[in-house]
């Protein structure tokens, strides 16, 4: 399950002599292959919430709404996993993603509510209101890295591992190269599709008939309303 052998396999489904290394290597169709297998990699994590992309972390709260760049805080972060912030020194969830207008009528007219709320600002987390410095936030996120061992975004060695199926890998790279060179690819789609819808059901296992969240999870209704505001 590596960038190597990943190749190798798929130079033996389309007829080409399988290399003994890729990195650093000067043929043209390896080369281009090298970059296909990138590509795949990198659709595929945008593909899906892959359980192997799941990284749960905490980060101690600063006194101002604006806690700092997400990718700074959280490294390789690509996107939150949606309902999965809690305030732990607290005991209590954090609701959002707070949208533009209902920050600006809060901070206009003020709030009522204890509840605690985040936004994304380019690219920053915020908390509204702020919170206490020091307070303890748990979360998770998808990572975009999906190579070496969750450590990088793309391969960059031969010796390189990933976090999807050799088959899927494999049956991904097969079916573009050889849509790039005009070749015969439908029947490699359709399988690189099968595996992938697969690989998906089996990824995550069946969900609890019986939930550990709480009665209080974030809900439409849990809105930040927008009347009986206290004017400050």
């Amino acid at each position: 399950m590596s960038l190597l052998t990943v190749l190798q396999e798929t130079c033996r489904k389309i007829g080409y002599p399988k290399p003994d290394t890729v990195i650093g290597n000067t043929d043209r169709v390896i080369e281009e292959l090298y970059n296909i297998a990138n590509e795949v990699g990198q659709e595929l994590a945008q593909e899906y919430d892959w359980q192997d992309l799941y990284v749960a972390t905490t980060h101690t709260s600063l006194s101002t709404e604006d806690q700092g760049a997400l990718a700074t805080l959280f490294p390789g972060f690509d996107r939150l996993v949606e309902g999965s912030l809690y305030n732990r020194s607290q005991s209590e969830p954090i609701y959002g993603p707070l949208d533009a207008v209902e920050y600006q009528h809060g901070k206009a007219y003020g709030t009522n509510t204890e509840k605690t709320w985040y936004r994304i600002v380019q690219g920053n987390l915020w908390f509204y209101p702020a919170l206490a410095a020091g307070e303890t936030i748990g979360l998770e996120y998808i990572t975009r890295y999906w190579a070496a061992n969750r450590t990088q975004g793309k391969f960059l060695a031969d010796t390189d591992t990933h976090v999807f199926s050799e088959q899927l890998m494999k049956l991904g790279a097969s079916w573009k190269y050889k849509q790039s060179k005009g070749l015969s690819w439908k029947q490699d789609f359709d399988d690189y599709q099968r595996v992938l819808s697969r690989d998906k059901a089996r990824d995550k296992g069946q969900p609890r008939a019986v939930s550990l969240a709480r009665t209080d999870r974030p809900k439409h209704e849990d809105r930040v309303p927008q009347r009986n505001w206290q004017v400050s």
